[in-house]
């Protein structure tokens, strides 16, 4: 059977999240048009072991694995190259699929086809709460992309539309997956459908939003940020230019975390000389050394802003 949909998951030290996720995916896929494409992002634990014992000989689930430690774009870029499905949707190796997620998401396929883009909300889990800033059936375009701060959707994408103008994850360690979802806007808007289909868990630990991975791969962070910043021209105006700012601000708070002054009070000081009061104080508490630094980034993420920047 051709598959219409490929699930691509990229995983990295997390076997029993991911055997937890694929409990809830694989019954789903039995008997549908769907394959599933795993990529290990070379774990150190028993990850690959065990998918080469369990899965490997599954007809409609492919086993890969990086040559070397890359990050969760890289790893679904080779993911990628292996799909045959027409449609491919990212699922993180802890999410956790949500009862008749998959057949929604065929149905999508086959009623939406006019769109190269569909989205669609999670569940925070614990907590069974929304974790995006939308509601009802609408159109995304590509400056509610940029600009917007969405919360975290499950995308579908146009295989087929991807490989014809050579678009792929940025190959960033953080992942980066909205800049490539920027690239489809650009050539037209994507449709959110108001369903849930996946629990975003957060009881996981080493998740981009936390604190703890931020104070460990501020760097990361830090690229992640400047390509952001660099999709939206220096003179934009309106929505654009707030959201370069806030980029801007981001930008330069991970360069200061990761030691990297120069390149991090540079990117204040952009956000600053559009009258940005936080990048004013951030750029101010950067001259007490980045230890003062990192203590006073620790304080306001858990004290006044507890999400990532």
């Amino acid at each position: 059977m051709q598959p219409v949909l490929s699930i691509i998951i990229a995983t990295y030290n997390r076997l029993t999240e991911l055997q937890t996720m694929l409990e809830s995916l694989l019954p789903q896929v039995q008997g549908q048009p769907v394959e599933v494409v795993i990529v290990d992002d070379c774990s150190t634990d028993t990850t690959w072991e065990w998918l080469k014992v369990n899965l490997s000989a599954m007809p409609s689930i492919v086993c890969l694995r990086m040559e070397k430690n890359s990050g969760p774009g890289p790893a679904r870029n080779l993911g990628l190259t292996a799909a045959r499905g027409q449609y491919f949707a990212p699922i993180d190796s802890d999410f956790v699929v949500i009862t008749g997620a998959i057949e929604r998401l065929l149905l999508a396929i086959r009623e939406e086809h006019r769109y190269h883009l569909l989205f669609f909300p999670c569940l925070q889990s614990p907590g069974m709460c929304r974790i995006d800033r939308l509601s009802g059936r609408s159109e995304i375009t590509y400056e509610s992309s940029v600009t917007g701060q969405l919360g975290e959707l499950v995308a579908v994408a146009d295989l087929a539309y991807l490989r014809k103008y050579r678009f792929s994850y940025p190959a960033l360690r953080a992942g980066g997956e909205g800049i490539l979802w920027a690239q489809i806007l650009a050539g037209g808007p994507a449709l959110f459908l108001d369903t849930p289909v996946v629990l975003y868990r957060t009881d996981v630990a080493g998740r981009i939003c936390t604190l703890e991975y931020q104070m460990e791969h501020p760097k990361d962070l830090a690229a992640i940020a400047d390509a952001e910043v660099t999709m939206i021209p220096r003179d934009a105006r309106g929505t654009f230019k707030s959201a370069r700012t806030r980029k801007s601000v981001a930008a330069g708070v991970y360069h200061l975390l990761a030691g990297n002054s120069k390149a991090g009070r540079q990117r204040l000081f952009d956000a600053a000389c559009y009258g940005y009061l936080p990048a004013m104080l951030a750029l101010i508490a950067s001259f007490g050394g980045q230890r003062c630094f990192r203590m006073l980034f620790q304080f306001y993420r858990t004290r006044i802003q507890q999400a990532y920047l």
